[in-house]
């Protein structure tokens, strides 16, 4: 679980954070989605003790019942992520507020972007 949620949303939600806000209300957004983050990340800290010391997910899952609950949480944020997140790769900053509004009206909008050579 440590390998793939630091390979992902450890680093990814930190990305996505600081490109997802239009540079108007970036300090807003981004000091309310790290207040999200730390209370979510208190919650895990606090629930997964509790799941794994009770008798009877101990003896029907051998230890491995918050792995499954992880895992099923990890699936659902990967279809949000797929369904729900914009590609910003080659969009500027600037630009980033125009592709959040035309996702979520639904109608393609042409945006430009910049070509880099490799």
């Amino acid at each position: 679980f440590m390998i793939f949620y630091a390979l992902s949303w450890g680093v990814g939600a930190w990305v996505l954070i600081s490109e997802i806000f239009p540079n108007r209300m970036r300090s807003q957004g981004m000091s309310i989605s790290v207040g999200f983050m730390w209370m979510a990340n208190f919650l895990v800290s606090q629930f997964f003790p509790m799941i794994n010391e009770n008798p009877y997910l101990l003896s029907h899952f051998h230890g491995a019942f918050p792995m499954w609950i992880f895992a099923i949480c990890c699936i659902f944020s990967y279809f949000f992520i797929c369904r729900y997140l914009p590609e910003t790769k080659g969009i500027s900053l600037e630009k980033m507020e125009s592709v959040v509004l035309a996702k979520r009206r639904k109608k393609p909008q042409p945006i430009q972007t910049e070509r880099y050579s490799d």
